[in-house]
């Protein structure tokens, strides 16, 4: 099992485990896709199984939209409202077939740490925020600082991936020398970009110049560039 699988392993026993033992019942379905509207943050090789896990026809609109996303990167990357713009735009993951992830058993850890336990209409761009009166008392009422943030979702699945996200990169990064870590759609552009491709066998400096040349490395949600560690 590689490092991206185990991971992914790891999360789902844990998020199992702190449901059951927190009597907790996501409210999320089959169907529900609002959360795939997000700007969803994955590693390298998390990318690379999304798309070997993808039907042709979602490889080629990630191609597409990644390389429209990577173009927004270049004036966009250090704007701190860039994910909430780009859920507000209602954008939808270009591996949604259907209304359903068409990639959900190779989904990213930011995905699945992303679940909430109240109405799953709260999770559509810009819900909460159109609450008055009493609908919003409701929906303050429901909100358990214990459990719940940012808003509604469950905090606990959110940390516990963001952590898990960061130590795959730690692993990814001394397995293979270097890994990159940024917007799922953009690394699965680059995966299928012929320029990329070559920069990505020649090695970590290869890869920083390319990146570089297309103005998307670093910045606040650019893609970042992580070597492994030397002992």
């Amino acid at each position: 099992m590689d490092a991206v699988a185990r991971a992914h392993a790891a999360l789902d026993g844990f998020l199992t485990a702190y449901l059951e033992r927190s009597g907790i019942t996501p409210s999320c379905r089959a169907g529900c896709f609002f959360c795939c509207y997000g700007w969803v943050e994955a590693s390298l090789g998390e990318a690379e199984r999304v798309l070997e896990a993808a039907s042709d026809a979602a490889r080629r609109r990630a191609f597409l939209e990644g390389r429209r996303r990577a173009r927004l990167l270049v004036r966009a990357k250090n704007d701190p409202r860039l994910p909430e713009r780009h859920f507000l735009a209602q954008s939808p993951c270009p591996f949604l077939e259907g209304g359903r992830c068409g990639v959900y058993s190779a989904r990213p850890l930011a995905c699945r740490g992303v679940l909430t336990d109240l109405d799953p209409a709260y999770c559509a761009p810009g819900a909460t925020r159109r609450l008055r009166g009493r609908a919003l008392l409701r929906y303050r009422s429901r909100l358990d600082p214990r459990r719940h943030g940012p808003e509604h979702y469950l905090r606990v699945p959110k940390e516990a991936a963001r952590r898990r996200f960061f130590a795959l990169l730690e692993a990814e990064a001394r397995a293979f020398g270097f890994t990159l870590a940024g917007e799922l759609s953009v690394l699965a552009y680059l995966l299928q970009h012929p320029p990329f491709q070559a920069a990505l066998k020649r090695g970590a400096g290869a890869v920083r110049a390319y990146l570089q040349r297309r103005r998307i490395l670093g910045g606040r949600y650019g893609v970042w560039l992580r070597l492994g560690s030397r002992r």
